[in-house]
């Protein structure tokens, strides 16, 4: 319904994204802003029937043609008096009969034909006024209610589920899936310290480099290099690691023990 466009101030969808059409019990649409000038007072009269009609009654169109919204108004009303069952009738042509006749209604009332006739003929298959409906209400109700304990003393049954093709879930159809395999769990994590192969002394440390003159000739980190987590002795760190563990470097390897004693 992106062509939308009101029939009477020609505002279209494309000028106006918010445009929503409304439409009355005669189904001829106006957009929102014209019901709101029509229908100032609350009454008025449809701009291309001139048929009276209230503000109230406007809801939003949901149909293009405006025939098919006048329709299903229209049966949507008629409906809730002509609400028999096939059960209510002696034989099955008394009961076509009678949907013959609700659709003659329809049809008189959505082409306008004999409309005063058409009205007039609405209060015929109830000539006791609402007590007929009543009673077409209420039997419905006690069957309903009657057919309520047979559903309830029903055992529940658990049903098996199929996919759509039919296939019951939870079969494998021959087809071999291999198991999740489950990760072993290894033993928790203990810390051990880190034997450094230098075969000679042990470098300083950081707490050495701070303390000591190791930082007397490097140049020091600005203001934008130590905001960027840089400070002068990441730099001599490297450099003393690189020549302490070439300082003792023989082809002979020793073995871990003999460099801890």
């Amino acid at each position: 319904m992106d062509d939308q466009e009101c029939p009477r101030c020609k505002t279209t969808k494309y000028r106006k994204p918010t445009l929503k059409l409304m439409v009355n019990i005669c189904g001829h649409p106006l957009c929102e802003g014209c019901v709101d000038l029509l229908f100032l007072k609350g009454t008025g009269n449809c701009y291309e029937c001139n048929q009276p009609l209230r503000r109230g009654n406007f809801r939003v169109q949901l149909f293009d043609d405006s025939s098919v919204e006048k329709e299903v108004e229209i049966r949507k009303k008629l409906l809730k008096d002509y609400n028999k069952v096939e059960e209510d009738f002696n034989s099955l042509a008394e009961y076509n009969d009678y949907l013959e006749e609700i659709e003659e209604i329809v049809f008189n009332l959505c082409n306008n034909i004999d409309i005063l006739e058409t009205n007039n003929s609405l209060l015929s298959p109830f000539p006791d006024g609402a007590k007929d409906i009543v009673s077409v209400y209420a039997s419905r109700m006690s069957e309903n209610v009657t057919d309520l304990p047979a559903l309830f003393s029903q055992p529940s049954q658990d049903l098996p589920k199929h996919f759509s093709s039919g296939i019951r879930i939870g079969s494998n159809l021959g087809l071999s899936v291999p198991a999740i395999v489950k990760p072993e769990l290894g033993p928790l994590y203990k810390y051990e310290p880190t034997i450094k192969m230098i075969d000679g002394p042990d470098y300083p440390s950081w707490d050495d480099v701070r303390r000591g003159n190791y930082l007397k000739h490097v140049r020091t980190e600005t203001v934008e290099e130590k905001a960027g987590g840089y400070v002068c002795a990441i730099a001599t760190m490297r450099a003393l690691n690189d020549a302490f563990a070439g300082l003792y470097h023989t082809n002979k390897r020793t073995s871990p023990a003999a460099v801890e004693t």
